[in-house]
Formats: C-alpha cells, structure tokens, sequence
C-alpha cells in the first residue's frame, strides 16, 4: 500500500521567520554576521563566525549550479514530475550554498549553469518557496 506523498510545510522559528517573511514579500533574505558581513545559510540565532549578532539582508538571489537532481517519483504534493533540485552556490560569497528548485526543463539543466531566483511560488501549503531560472546555458 503506498501512502498520498505529505505536504512539507516549513516550521518557522526566531531564527527562521525573517527569511520566510522576506519570501512572503518576494526578497531573497539571508542570514548575515554582524561583526564580520559574511553570508550564513541556513539561518542561525548567532554567528557561527564570532558567536556574536545576526542580521538578514537582501541577497541578487544569483548564482551557479554546483550539483542537482532529477526528481521523479511523488515525494511531497503539489510538484509536477519531474522536477529539478539543485544545489545553488550563490555569487555573494564563495560556498554559500542553497538547496533549492530550478524551473527549468530537466533535461536542459547542467552544472555550471548560470541562474537566478525571481521566482517566489506558494506550495500546496501556501508557504512561500524560491525557485531559480537559468539565465544562460552552461559551458560545454
């Protein structure tokens, strides 16, 4: 017997509910340190640099395909199969990755990709999610 795929619906807390807010109001917030501007992704109640304050700032939401996946079995509802999860590393900061949906035919997608995320959908949950385009093909 196999079971309807569940709804995955975020959980935000203190340390998250900015960047979701900034998905609400369609801006790519990211977790920063105060004391020495590097980007910390995923959100954090402190700095994993000094252990000191954190802020959220707007990020260009661009970036470059490191790796990604095809995904075609039912895992979550309201995703048409198949799809492309990619993780993105983005060009604020070297390593500063992001796992996220690339829409995008899946068989177009490659690593090395250029893309950025103006994307924000609402998933089955009405949650927020942001998904990145290809803005040009990758280098052969």
């Amino acid at each position: 017997m196999s079971a309807e795929p569940q709804v995955c619906v975020p959980a935000p807390d203190p340390d998250t509910r900015p960047f979701w807010d900034g998905l609400t109001e369609e801006r790519l917030l990211i977790c920063r340190c105060t004391d020495t501007a590097r980007w910390i992704h995923q959100p954090l109640g402190g700095s994993r640099y000094t252990g000191g304050p954190v802020r959220f700032d707007e990020m260009s939401g661009a970036g470059t395909v490191l790796s990604f996946i095809v995904v075609r079995q039912a895992l979550t509802q309201g995703r048409t199969l198949p799809y492309v999860t990619a993780l993105i590393e983005l060009d604020e900061q070297p390593c500063l990755r992001n796992n996220a949906i690339v829409d995008a035919d899946p068989d177009t997608v490659r690593i090395g990709q250029r893309v950025t995320v103006p994307v924000v959908e609402p998933v089955a949950s009405g949650f927020p999610i942001a998904e990145f385009v290809v803005d040009e093909p990758a280098a052969n």
